[in-house]
């Protein structure tokens, strides 16, 4: 039985090493892939910017503690000027100023306008004012 296996491990020695570096491989990569502070998905329209208005286009959002922030690219100018009045006329707030940033404050939040007119390029960012 002793000379089976030795005689099984060297004739598929390569595909046994190539197996095990594999394994190694698998094991470090899910070693590093960090776990446990799972970020959950944010979504527009939910949590803290509940009934603020999303701006039409796909957006990547970014969301933590006490803010949600949305990036959106090959926005005109016209496309934000119209989603600052939609905002002005939903939320019932006024913009503090026609330069960019623009913000406003609505309830216990800010939200903040950000547009890079040459790279087209606009964030809406809500975050809660802290009241201390």
């Amino acid at each position: 039985m002793k000379s089976k296996c030795i005689e099984f491990i060297k004739k598929y020695r390569y595909i046994i090493i190539g197996a095990a570096a594999i394994l190694a491989i698998l094991l470090l990569v899910l070693l590093l892939i960090p776990g446990g502070d799972k970020e959950e998905i944010a979504v527009w329209g939910e949590g803290i910017t509940e009934n603020i208005p999303e701006f039409d286009g796909r957006a990547e959002i970014e969301s933590g503690e006490g803010y949600t922030a949305a990036y959106y690219e090959n926005v005109s100018g016209e496309q934000v000027e119209e989603y600052s009045k939609k905002l002005e006329s939903v939320c019932g707030i006024e913009f503090s100023s026609n330069k960019y940033p623009r913000s406003a404050v609505y309830g216990d939040k800010m939200i903040v306008i950000h547009y890079n007119v040459t790279e087209m390029k606009l964030s809406v960012t809500v975050t809660a004012i802290n009241a201390d």
